[in-house]
């Protein structure tokens, strides 16, 4: 049976409204026809199509007189009200199916809400991931990383790195000498091979730690330090690099995503491949401020620890920020792996007052070979 419908004795109404097939298709005018248990319509010139009432869900659209009607069956067809007259037809032939007429976004809107707001937690996820929680990961890994791992990770790596270079053979016998007087930051037996320096010929003032507990010098920087504090002041920010492991700590967070992944699948071969693949950052990495920071703390307790005065640092740093001006455009050097600022001088300053060292009288000895040093080809 088919209920026709007159409104105030004026000529029949039509119920008109849009179709759509899909969410991005084109709408299409249907009349329709409120029969006892739903809706009929026809729809692109074919045959009738019926929807129950049991079936159809209606919302009305945030913002506008419109209202959506939605048919569990067809999850992809629509069909749009924006004649009140209509809605109000509609809903006064069904008033108990339809009592419930869900107000605000209509469900695609709130799918996209959805979505959205998917999409935003996942961004932030990630970036707190990468930003904090990567780092952790990465360094975890890398002090997961036998220390047998890291010694042939080593010596692969001073390969690639001095293959191009001349090793000071003299300066390296003295600069190992030197070391080998002065008490380590940690002790240096049983897992713990001791730190091997190598000093090569290149006029630029640079230092950096390779993993598997190397050191390399350039000889430039015998042409701009004064005094063997500030060789020592060197050698223990970089000793203090070595021992905390920031060499491949950094590369590991340098390949967070793919260190990750290849630790959990326990492709330890996996992850030295790609460190040896980086294997030239070595020469310009960047060390995090924390980083930074900490081998500047243990510069100064490595001079404490030798009772040698601790401005060595500060002159150490001090005769690094006069290279600033002369370093070539292209030229590595020291300060672009360990960026030095005022505030780093002046926490070296506070360090000393903070924590003052027992100094005993100079050593004549190191003072000696550090002589040799500076004098030798």
């Amino acid at each position: 049976m088919v209920l026709r419908l007159f409104h105030h004795n004026f000529a029949e109404m039509k119920l008109k409204a849009d179709y759509y097939s899909s969410p991005k298709g084109e709408p299409n005018l249907i009349e329709i026809d409120i029969e006892t248990d739903g809706l009929r319509f026809a729809k692109f010139q074919s045959e009738s199509q019926f929807w129950n009432i049991d079936d159809i869900v209606i919302e009305k659209l945030q913002g506008a007189e419109k209202w959506m009607l939605l048919n569990h069956q067809l999850p992809n067809h629509s069909i749009l009200i924006d004649n009140p007259f209509v809605f109000f037809e509609i809903k006064k032939a069904f008033p108990k199916a339809l009592k419930k007429v869900q107000q605000g976004d209509s469900s695609r809107s709130k799918s996209i809400s959805f979505a959205l707001a998917f999409l935003l937690f996942s961004g932030v996820f990630l970036v707190l991931f990468f930003w904090k929680g990567a780092p952790i990961i990465s360094d975890f890994i890398a002090n997961s990383i036998p220390q047998k791992y890291e010694n042939k990770l080593g010596e692969q790596l001073i390969k690639q790195v001095l293959a191009e270079e001349k090793v000071n053979q003299k300066k390296t016998a003295l600069i190992r000498k030197f070391y080998g007087r002065l008490l380590p930051l940690k002790n240096e037996e049983g897992t713990r091979s001791p730190i091997e320096i190598t000093v090569v010929d290149k006029d630029a003032f640079n230092a950096f730690a390779i993993p598997g507990r190397k050191i390399v010098v350039y000889s430039g920087v015998f042409k701009s330090i004064q005094t063997y504090p500030e060789l020592m002041a060197l050698l223990g920010h970089e000793a203090g690099h070595v021992e905390e492991r920031h060499s491949i700590r950094t590369l590991a967070r340098s390949m967070s995503t793919y260190a990750i992944l290849s630790f959990f699948l326990g492709d330890i071969s996996g992850i030295m491949g790609i460190l040896i693949q980086n294997a030239e950052s070595i020469y310009s990495m960047s060390y995090s401020r924390d980083f930074e920071r900490k081998s500047d703390l243990l510069s100064h307790e490595f001079l404490c620890l030798n009772r040698t005065d601790p401005n060595g640092v500060v002159r150490l740093m001090t005769s690094m920020k006069k290279e600033v001006g002369n370093l070539e455009s292209k030229e590595l050097s020291f300060l672009s792996s360990h960026p030095l600022t005022e505030e780093r001088i002046e926490s070296a300053k506070k360090q000393i007052e903070l924590n003052p060292c027992q100094i005993s009288a100079p050593d004549s000895s190191l003072q000696d070979i550090f002589a040799q040093l500076k004098a030798v080809d």
